[in-house]
């Protein structure tokens, strides 16, 4: 078995933590544009990914993986409506989002229950 590199992981870390910063100042800038807002939420969804990934090795290191289920959060679901919405509201200045929009983010909502509840532990203790 391989051990990891500390060095690469922190790496990844600390970018996943900025992109994180970033996407809140995205959402904190005045004006508020949806473009902005959407880019927010790639950049989060993104960067939960790569936090994700470096909490994993980290706790495998160390050797208290365990505690990892209690952490785990990757919304990889949200990347795809976050990324449509973005393109369409730069490439469309006049499109506004509809309140029949939001049901691309129901499986991102699906997917932080999985997350959140006993049904992820369930699963992988199954497999």
């Amino acid at each position: 078995m391989t051990s990891s590199n500390p060095i690469v992981f922190t790496i990844i870390l600390i970018f996943g933590l900025q992109a994180i910063v970033f996407s809140i100042l995205l959402l904190l800038k005045r004006p508020v544009r949806q473009s902005n807002v959407f880019l927010a939420f790639l950049l989060f969804f993104f960067a939960l990914m790569s936090v994700n990934i470096a909490l994993v090795n980290i706790f495998i290191t160390y050797d208290i993986i365990y505690v990892f289920r209690y952490v785990q959060l990757e919304l990889l679901f949200g990347i795809g409506p976050s990324l449509y919405l973005f393109t369409k509201s730069i490439t469309d200045p006049g499109y506004r989002i509809s309140p029949k929009t939001y049901i691309h983010f129901l499986p991102v909502i699906l997917e932080f229950i999985f997350y959140r509840t006993h049904l992820s532990y369930r699963f992988r203790r199954s497999l």
